[in-house]
Formats: C-alpha cells, structure tokens, sequence
C-alpha cells in the first residue's frame, strides 16, 4: 500500500523485519501497488506499507524513486539557460519539487525579482534578461530530513557563476565578450594515436615563475602569458613530442575560497625541518592551492584561476598551447561531489533529493570515491556528465579527458559517451582510472569500467601493472621502500626495514626481476592482451593469460587503450619513489637521474599513450609528500629556472606522511642527494632526447595490434635472459617475411636496449635469430649520438659479432638505416638518327625526329618494367630476411 505520510519514520530506509526477504528487502509478493497520478505524488512524502492478510502492518520503508523518474521523467533536451536570440530561457530539470522560483539579484548581491516558474513533465521554465544573477528557489521533500524544505541553489546546468560561486548568471559564451581575439576562427592542433601527454596543475606551473607578476600567477592568464619560462620550457616539450597538455581539474571546485584567500609565511628552515609543514598544514583550508577532485559545478570554469573572467582566460590559454602544438586534456572528475544532502555547496540534492548519488539499502550515501559517490547507472546523471562533456569540447575545444575513477561509472555509458563525443570530434582523445573496485561493481556486478572490460572500447586506461614493475611497491606509502626493475632490485637490494614486499633472497629477487621485466614487456608492447611473449620461464604467452596481482597483465585490443607512466600526480613523484628505494648509501646526484631518465625512456619508448607527471623531467620532488592534493604551493612547486627540484624543502605534512617521516628524514637531509641546476638541466636535454626519438619514427607509435605483433619483438627473454636487460626490437617490415607496408623512410630496424643494471652490459643477437649479420650495421640512433649525455654516447655495436654494449641504466637506441633500392634501367642502343649519342650519364630525349621504330620502343618498356618489379621484389626478400 502507497501512502502519504507526515510521520517522522518516513525518513528512515527501510528497517530489517519479519516481512523481509533475505537481502534485507521488502518481499514483493504480497504488495499490492494501486494506480497514482505519478506527477502528484512523487512530489509527497511517501511511504511503502506491507499489509499481512489480517491487514496489520508488518514492514514499512521509504521509497527510492530512481527508477520512476528514469522511466517516466527523463529528459533529453537542453537545460540550464536556453537562448532564443537575445532572450535567456531559464530551465531545470526537478520533477520532485512542490514548486520552483528564479529568484534574482542585483550587483550587491540583494534579491530584487522572484519569476514564478512553470512546470512542464520534470522541467520548470521561465524567462530572463541577459546578464541576469539568479539562484533557483525549490521547494522539495527532503527524505533525510523528513521535511519539506526550500532551499535556493545555483543552477546544475548553468555555464557562468559569479566569483564564489554565489550566484548563477545568464550568460552568453558566444557573445564578444566572453572571447578572447581569434577564437571564433581557432581551430586546436590535431594529432594522430598513440599521443604523448603532459600532465600539471595551474599552479604548479605558474605559481614559482619569476617572469610572472603576482597578480598572474596561479592563473589561467598567468599560463598563457608569452614570454614566460613555463611557457618557453612547454614550447621545448612540444617541438620534442609532446602532444597533450593534461591539466587537472577546472571545473568549479569547492574546496579553494576564490575570495579571500590566505597566503603561507613559511619559515627559512633545514632540509628536513617540520616547520615548513607545520605552517602549511595551518592554512591548508584557507589557502589558495588544492588539486580541485572537489566537483561542485561540472559546466564552469574554477573562478580561483580566473583574474577576472574565467571564460575569457582559459579559452586564451587553450589558444596558447594551440600555438605551441599542444591539445588541452581536462582532468573531469563525474564519480562523486564535495558535499551533498543539504550542506551549502550540495546543488544536486537540494533539487532533486536522493537521485543523484548512490545509496545502500539502508539509505546511507556509498563513499567509495573518498566523497558522496554519484549514480552515473541513473539516466539524468548520464545526460549531465555527456552535456557537460559536449560542453567543454564545444565551448572550450578540449581536445581530450581523463576521467577519475572511471570504475565508478558503468561500461555501457563510457562506450555510448564515446560514440556521442567522437561522432562530433573524432579525434577527441579519452583516458582514465578503471581500478577493480568501487560502490557500482557492489550494486550492480559486471557493469563497472574495469581495466579488464575494456578491451576493445577505445578508452584507455592507466597501466598500474607498468609503473609498479618499473618501480616495486605502489603508489601506496605502504610500498615505499619495496623495488623494482629500475629502482635497484636483485642489482642493490636495499635491506630497508620498511619492505613489504621486497624478497630479502638474491635468487628471489632475481626471479621477481624477471617476473617485472616481462610485465614491463607487456607494456611496452601496447598492453595487448593477444601479444605473445616467451616469459621467464621459458613458455609462450599472451598478455591476457599472464598475471599480475591476480588481474590480467595485459587488456587492450589496440595500443591506444593503455595509458603507460612511471608516476602521476598522486602517490610519491618518481624521484622521491627513487630515494627511498634506491639502496641508502648508493644514491647520488648522478645515480638518482640515471634511473630517472631510464624509467622516463622506458615510457617514452613504449607503445601506446605515454603519459608524464609534470616535473619529472626536472627530477620533481615534493620533498617526499605522498599526497599533495592541499600541500600547497610550497610542496607542488615547479622550479623554471632548474635550480631546486623541490627535494629537501622539510618534512611533508604530518597528517598524511608522519609515520613516513622516520624513512624520509634522513633522506631529506642528505646533501648528496639534492640535485644540482647541472643535474636538472641535463634531465631535461636528455628526456627532450628521448620524446624526440619516439616522435622520429612511426615505428614507436604503432597504431594496431595487428602492426604491433608483425614489426614487434623481444631479445633476451626466457630462463636464461641477462638480468635487468631489455631489448626490443622494431622492424619495418615484418620479421616473418612477410610485407607489412613500409612506415619509416629512415630506418629498416631499430634496436632499443633497456638496462637496469648499474653496470655495463654487452648483448649479442643470438645466432638463431635469422638476421644476416654482415649486412646489419647498426649505428646508435643519430640524437643519441649528439646527446647531452656523454654516457649514453659509449654504446657500441659490434658488426662483426652482433654484438650490442649499454653503460649502466642507460637506454640505447640503436638504427639500421633505410636500404635504398638503385633501378638503373637498361638504355636501348640507339638508331642512327640526327640526335647525338647519349653517354653514360643521360638518356636519349625522345623527339619527333627520332628514326627508332615504334615497337623498339614498346619492347625496350616491357623489359624495363620487368626489372623494376624483379629488382623490388629482390628488395623486400632481402628486407624480410633482416
């Protein structure tokens, strides 16, 4: 029995009781659900009564209306402010709502007209002026309350708030003002898969900048300033490869006062001092730095990175890395909200209580993200995140996402968010977190986006497999000190105390570092689960059967579909990761960079998306924080003028890093190991380098699986491989002898040679390998040769042995140049005729008055034509047998 209730119960979820079913629900056998006007009653307390057969209630519970308003009140127009030439239309979507006014103010923020509204299917209606400030009135029944409550909020579907996000405003982003010079004809650069991406933070960018004035820094007009050193040092990046700047979020966020804002005063201090912490964590809610994972309004520009109008700025800014060849990546965060219920900066559930998040049987919120959890399975919550994706690819030509937690929202949404962006922008590139875990995978098993159910989707996700290998442990500070390929494994164990997953055995450990060396195989080869590597052990293998952690080493159908990094915003950046596992008394300012830049090129070199925390290439450190998100600007600093990386800038903040603080302390405060200007500079020449290799041939950006299994193998695999020794090798033409099509003008084959260990390694191409080895004169790569490293200037081939030598953690690249093919065709001999004999080095020119008969001349063709078809064919046998 349906019925409307006042009672105070009716707030309560459903409570365990006689007349329940196992699961804790009501059983639905005997309900009986008469016919309701819908549109009334969802607007009305209700409560779902189950009578027994003598009529006494034996169960009561609150209903969960979701799947009513799904079915019934969908809609899939436009919402938030419609335009109808110079008039605003003011819509909201709030089937719940006893009533709804727009209600508007003035410049001083004070209330001057309330517009009635008028209701039509879920939507509520009325007109406005351009320019108009206005918050929505709604009066709802709010089940967690008990009450009918009104509330004013700002509008979920709004584009433009004023500063603080008081107010919505009514604005036209098409209008002249809110375009910065050229935008109308701005078209951003386009890049083929597999791309290289950029990861940072506006502030992280921009706050340290001595060419920007204070007023500039921390903001969208500050980074797209020109003449800048960022601007100067992402310009570099760029020309190197770079072809995706990922900017965290900048949306609308709650967590930062956009008004007043207070400013650290961090004491001079020691390298390892808590004062510096100590003073940051003082004004951590006050400040004017987060990561901005705070989602409070998903169709707005975030008002702190603004100097006046945010749309303006970041449509500049996104016109500035257009200049440098960069496409913008925005970090959109859709899996939960900074508040909710009716807390102040909760918009969705003070319009439509209890739809928009997800929630258990017994009525509490999932929490799963950190946060209230949103229900993306719901079809108005789908529509919001696809109109505010189309938004931002429309309104701010966004060239891609990555989207946190995507394991948080159903597959078959990310697949029809895919099809709905790329059929308007093709190229629109798409990536994100698909972690095995989460509040949907509880409430609705198999629907989640897992990395393991995404083959074949054309979404990438991170490639936790890939980083942890490459460093041991996790991002976790539990995994601190454990290592991995390029963190000194079985090479320089660490005997560190705080292992937790670190064999203490030699022969362990050098089974764990060929176990890592494989799954950074997988990786390299574009995570394709149906790429077949001979493992460590000496079997054939394909990356879908090979496990790591009890999940799949490998997922992908095509090499866009991973996302390969050594370290990202969160967790420890990939020096600090270093410091603490690199073996204590062997880390040095030379040591330290070496095996950065080797995990660097491992992820540059790789196939598919090659992603780069912003700063790793400066050797970032923040001074061992393990989470930055509201460190502020004193730990998450970038350093343009390359002269402090960040490490030995005290203690990071307690609350998170404390019990940490006995493993960093001694490493903050080890002068040998603060990186010198030198030491920086030479990191950023030698990862230029690197980008530059990968983006010199389309050999490292291979597009297919089917490309990637013909011109893809490995060297040194199996049982007896030399530990800590990778080599890939990368043909244009298929090794099996069978034409792939010819990709590289410049290379035949290229031979990349990874070594983890910290010595010199020599690696001969075994004798069964089919390759003539008289005719392969391998040269290192010619960028290497002129390197900035004079290290990796040693590497040497041996033609007469096959035989490649790599110093210590040094990636070498070596190249097999191009094999031109020289046709000299036959020259007919000519008859006597008025032209003059042709020499050696020129052909008779044909002319009216040449005597030879027309049928020489067709025999003379067919011939050549039989020699130019033998002589490539001759080409490619002799290619394939390379």
């Amino acid at each position: 029995v349906l019925s409307r209730s006042n009672n105070d119960d009716s707030n309560t979820a459903a409570t365990p009781d006689k007349g329940r079913s196992p699961n804790g629900r009501l059983a639905p056998s005997s309900l009986r659900v008469p016919p309701v006007p819908y549109g009334e009653w969802i607007t009305e307390p209700l409560l779902l009564v189950a009578l027994g057969p003598k009529g006494q209630e034996i169960a009561r519970a609150r209903l969960d209306l979701h799947g009513l308003l799904d079915e019934r009140f969908f809609f899939g127009g436009p919402l938030g402010v419609i335009w109808n030439g110079t008039q605003a239309e003011l819509t909201l979507w709030a089937p719940t709502a006893q009533l709804v006014k727009a209600i508007l103010f003035d410049e001083n923020g004070n209330p001057f007209r309330v517009l009635p509204m008028q209701k039509e299917g879920g939507v509520w209606r009325t007109s406005a002026t351009p320019g108009t400030r206005y918050l929505f009135e709604v009066t709802v029944f709010q089940p967690e309350t008990g009450q009918v409550e009104t509330h004013r909020v700002t509008d979920p579907w709004g584009v433009a708030l004023t500063p603080g996000s008081r107010f919505s405003l009514a604005v036209d982003l098409d209008s002249p003002d809110m375009k910065p010079a050229g935008w109308s004809s701005f078209v951003p650069p386009a890049h083929g898969a597999p791309v290289s991406v950029y990861e940072t933070h506006v502030r992280d960018l921009t706050v340290a900048d001595p060419d920007l004035t204070t007023r500039l820094r921390g903001k969208f007009e500050g980074m797209a300033a020109p003449g800048s050193r960022h601007e100067a040092h992402l310009r570099n990046l760029a020309g190197a490869g770079i072809t995706h700047l990922h900017l965290l979020p900048l949306n609308d966020f709650g967590s930062v006062p956009e008004e007043a804002q207070e400013e650290p005063r961090v004491p001079a201090s020691g390298r390892s001092s808590a004062a510096p912490q100590e003073e940051i964590d003082r004004v951590r809610k006050s400040d004017a730095y987060n990561w901005g994972y705070d989602p409070v309004h998903w169709l707005v520009p975030e008002g702190s990175y603004a100097v006046e109008n945010r749309t303006k700025e970041l449509r500049a800014l996104v016109m500035r890395l257009g200049s440098m060849g960069l496409g913008l990546v925005q970090d959109v965060v859709f899996n939960h909200t900074y508040a909710s219920g009716t807390e102040p900066f909760s918009v969705l559930d003070r319009v439509v209580p209890m739809y928009f998040h997800r929630f258990r049987a017994d009525g509490t919120r999932f929490e799963s993200s950190c946060c209230p959890d949103t229900a993306s399975e719901r079809r108005m919550m789908e529509k919001l995140i696809t109109d505010s994706l189309l938004h931002w690819a429309r309104a701010y030509r966004v060239a891609g996402f990555r989207f946190d937690l995507m394991n948080l929202h159903p597959k078959k949404m990310m697949e029809r968010i895919r099809d709905r962006l790329r059929k308007e922008f093709p190229g629109i590139l798409l990536y994100g977190e698909a972690w095995p875990f989460g509040s949907l995978e509880e409430t609705l098993p198999g629907q989640a986006f897992f990395q393991t159910r995404s083959h074949g989707t054309g979404v990438a996700s991170f490639n936790d497999r890939f980083r942890d290998a490459l460093r041991g442990g996790n991002t976790s500070p539990s995994g601190k000190s454990d290592q991995g390929w390029a963190t000194g494994l079985f090479w320089n164990f660490n005997h560190e105390p705080a292992n937790r997953d670190t064999p203490p055995s030699a022969s362990a450990q050098a089974e764990r570092l060929a176990f890592y060396s494989d799954v950074i195989r997988f990786g390299l080869s574009g995570s394709l689960r149906d790429f077949t590597l001979r493992d460590f052990h000496g079997n054939a293998v394909k990356g879908g059967e090979h496990f790591f952690r009890g999940q799949p080493t490998a997922w992908a159908q095509s090499p866009g579909e991973t996302v390969n990094y050594a370290s990202a915003h969160d967790g420890y950046t990939l020096f600090d990761a270093l410091a603490a596992k690199l073996p204590f008394a062997e880390p040095t300012r030379l040591s330290l960079p070496r095996a950065q830049l080797l995990a660097l090129a491992t992820v540059a070199l790789s196939q598919g998306i090659a992603f780069f925390e912003g700063g790793s290439e400066l050797l970032r450190s923040k001074s061992g924080d393990a989470d930055s998100y509201d460190s502020g600007d004193w730990f998450n600093r970038l350093d343009f003028t390359y002269t402090d990386n960040g490490f030995g800038s005290g203690l990071p903040i307690a609350d998170k890093n404390q019990d940490n603080w006995p493993l960093q302390a001694p490493l903050l405060g080890n002068p040998d190991l603060k990186p010198t200007q030198e030491n920086i500079l030479a990191a950023v020449a030698h990862f230029q380098e690197t980008l530059q290799i990968r983006k010199s041939s389309p050999l490292f950006r291979l597009q297919t699986a089917d490309e990637i299994n013909a011109r893809l193998t490995f060297q040194n695999t199996g049982p007896d491989q030399i530990p800590g020794l990778i080599v890939m090798t990368l043909a244009d033409e298929d090794d099996k002898g069978v034409p792939a099509g010819d990709l590289d003008p410049n290379y035949d084959r290229i031979v990349v040679l990874f070594n983890a260990a910290p010595g010199e390694v020599s690696f001969a191409i075994p004798e069964d390998a089919g390759l003539e080895l008289g005719e392969m004169q391998f040269r290192l790569h010619p960028i290497l040769a002129a390197s900035a490293d004079p290290v990796v200037q040693t590497s040497s081939y041996d033609a007469a042995t096959g035989t490649f030598t790599v110093p210590g953690r040094t990636t070498a690249v070596f190249v097999l140049d191009e094999i031109p093919v020289q046709l000299e065709l036959p020259t007919a001999e000519p008859a006597p005729t008025r032209v003059p004999t042709s020499t050696p080095e020129s052909t008779p020119a044909l002319s009216e008055e040449t005597e030879t008969p027309t049928n020489t001349y067709i025999v003379g063709a067919l011939i050549g034509l039989v020699v130019v078809f033998g002589l490539a064919a001759w080409a490619r046998m002799r290619k394939g047998k390379k």
